[in-house]
C-alpha cells in the first residue's frame, strides 16, 4: 500500500530538517500516540547521517484486532539515512511485532516555497501475515479483512504521527526559542 502525505510549516527548512534528524527524541512529548523516542544509534559519514530511533506507541489496537493481537502498544525501529547536501531522508521502519512479515520504507523530502517549508512523506507499507500464528487459526475469509484493517490502522497512525510531529516541532521551537 503506497502513501503520500504533505505538510507545511513556517519553520525554516534547515531548522525542520536538523531538528528531525538530530533531536527527534525531544519531540516525543508532543506526540499524543507516542510514549517515547529513543536515539539508539547515530553515525556520520561524508555526506550522510545515519540514525536509528526506537519509537514506543501508546496506541491501543481496536477490539476487532486486539482479540487476535494482545498489545499495550506498538514499538518499532526507525532507520534513517539523511543527506547533508540535500533535504532528503530515506527511511525504513522495523516493528518488533510481525518481524519478517511487515515492511515499511520510503523517502521524505523537504523543500521551501520562500514562506513555508514543505515536507513530503512518501512510503510503502507491505504485510504478509499468512504464516503468522494468529492468522493461521483465523478463517481464510476473515484474513484479508484483518490484514487490510491492520494496514489502515498503521497508515492512520503514520499520518497522525506525521501531523503531530510537525505540530510538535512547531511547539518545541517556540518553547525553546529556536525561531
Amino acid at each position: 500500500m503506497h502513501f503520500e502525505y504533505s505538510l507545511k510549516t513556517e519553520i525554516p527548512i534547515n531548522i525542520v530538517y536538523e531538528t528531525l534528524r538530530d533531536n527527534l527524541y525531544k519531540l516525543a512529548k508532543y506526540l499524543p500516540d507516542v510514549s517515547s523516542i529513543e536515539l539508539v544509534e547515530r553515525k556520520e559519514a561524508e555526506d550522510r547521517v545515519y540514525t536509528v530511533n526506537k519509537w514506543q506507541s501508546k496506541n491501543i489496537l481496536p477490539p476487532s484486532i486486539s482479540q487476535f493481537i494482545k498489545l499495550d502498544g506498538i514499538a518499532w525501529l526507525d532507520r534513517g539515512e539523511w543527506s547533508k547536501s540535500e533535504y532528503v531522508c530515506t527511511w525504513s521502519y522495523e516493528p518488533f511485532i510481525f518481524q519478517g512479515q511487515f515492511n515499511a520504507h520510503g523517502q521524505d523530502s523537504y523543500s521551501t516555497d520562500g514562506r513555508y517549508t514543505i515536507i513530503k512523506f512518501n512510503g510503502d507499507l507491505q504485510i504478509n501475515l499468512e504464516q503468522y500464528p494468529f492468522v493461521i487459526v483465523v478463517p481464510t475469509i476473515m484474513r484479508k479483512k484483518i490484514v487490510d484493517e491492520f494496514l489502515n490502522i498503521i497508515l492512520s497512525l503514520l499520518k497522525s504521527n506525521f501531523t503531530a510531529l510537525i505540530k510538535g516541532l512547531e511547539q518545541y521551537t517556540r518553547e525553546n526559542k529556536i525561531i
